[in-house]
């Protein structure tokens, strides 16, 4: 747990008497509603940047939405565009991109103009590169990063999605799910799972849990998490059975 400034636009936690936030990266809902039950505190999250300072946040008085980051703050605007088209979603709860307005936007990346284009939209919204949808109270929930999307036989598979299908399952502690190239679908779905302590996955454990989803079978690969708590480089490396199992498609 990091203990920084409340104003801070990063760090994982925040504690500043009672409040507790969570930024840098999305919470998992199952991780709010466990803090909650052990402490009796609700986290408050929020959703930051560095070219965009704080953009939404959690109400510190009314409803903290679990999984959620919360509502766009006083001045700031917040829509979901198609990440392939760049119009405008015109329905609650329709995942695309993320773009932000107001006075909290930078004014563009330092003596980099070519970057500063291809990072705003042609009406002057900032492309944060996150892939979200905004449910019918103005919530923002983020479900990835529009770079991990992976398109596969032409159906847009969002791996916060599959992650969350994954770490329902017993037996499962975690997971990271990304694509790898695919001679026949251009890129296929696959998920890194980790076992929980004493609970051995099979392939009708993991085949079961994405019974809606791309067809997949364990291996036995891994990945691992860098410094800062996030899954690293999309590398694999074989490891001893029963440490990682690894879900591909073929």
């Amino acid at each position: 747990m990091h203990v920084l400034p409340l104003f801070h636009v990063h760090g994982l936690f925040a504690a500043i008497n009672t409040v507790l936030a969570s930024g840098s990266a999305p919470l998992p809902a199952e991780t709010h509603h466990e803090f909650l039950r052990r402490t009796g505190h609700a986290i408050l999250e929020r959703y930051g940047m560095t070219e965009t300072l704080m953009n939404t946040s959690n109400p510190f008085e009314g409803v903290r939405k679990p999984g959620s980051v919360g509502v766009a703050l006083p001045g700031i605007a917040i829509r979901v565009a198609d990440p392939a088209t760049g119009a405008c979603a015109g329905q609650a709860d329709t995942i695309g991109a993320l773009e932000v307005a107001g006075p909290n936007v930078f004014a563009g990346y330092w003596h980099d103009p070519e970057k500063t284009r291809a990072e705003f939209t042609a009406d002057g919204w900032f492309k944060t590169g996150d892939l979200g949808r905004i449910d019918r109270d103005g919530y923002v929930h983020i479900v990835g990063r529009a770079k991990d999307l992976v398109i596969s036989g032409g159906y847009n598979v969002y791996p916060k999605e599959v992650e969350l299908e994954l770490d329902a399952q017993r037996g499962i502690a975690e997971s990271a799910v990304f694509g790898i190239p695919h001679p026949d679908f251009g890129e296929g779905v696959t998920a890194v799972v980790v076992p929980k302590p004493g609970t051995a996955l099979s392939e009708a454990d993991i085949i079961n849990a994405l019974r809606k989803m791309p067809c997949v079978r364990p291996t036995r690969r891994s990945t691992h998490r860098n410094n800062g708590g996030t899954w690293g480089p999309r590398r694999t490396e074989v490891l001893a059975p029963n440490r990682r199992v690894a879900a591909s498609p073929w």
